[in-house]
């Protein structure tokens, strides 16, 4: 249970239960909904925007190497370097 008795939080969900015709709770409940999906919003975007630079990063580097996403794989790479028993061709 949640039990606040700091006067402005009491006057805040007071005034805006009565703007909106709800019960104080009901707007408490909503706002907070409301605040919380907007900083889930933020800490998604946050990460997509990591995620981002890093593909980014990745990309770089496979263009510096000469390489390209889904080109030649490690073992094409390994099976023309390397004869069946290992040794260099």
């Amino acid at each position: 249970m949640l039990n606040i008795k700091d006067p402005r939080a009491h006057e805040l969900a007071r005034e805006l239960a009565e703007r909106r015709g709800v019960s104080m709770t009901r707007a408490v409940v909503d706002a907070l909904e409301k605040d919380l999906d907007a900083v889930r919003a933020a800490d998604h975007d946050a990460v997509a925007a990591r995620q981002e630079k890093l593909l980014a990063a990745v990309r770089q580097f496979w263009a510096d190497k000469g390489l390209t996403p889904g080109g030649t794989t490690m073992a094409e790479i390994d099976a023309e370097m390397y004869d069946e028993d290992g040794r260099p061709r």
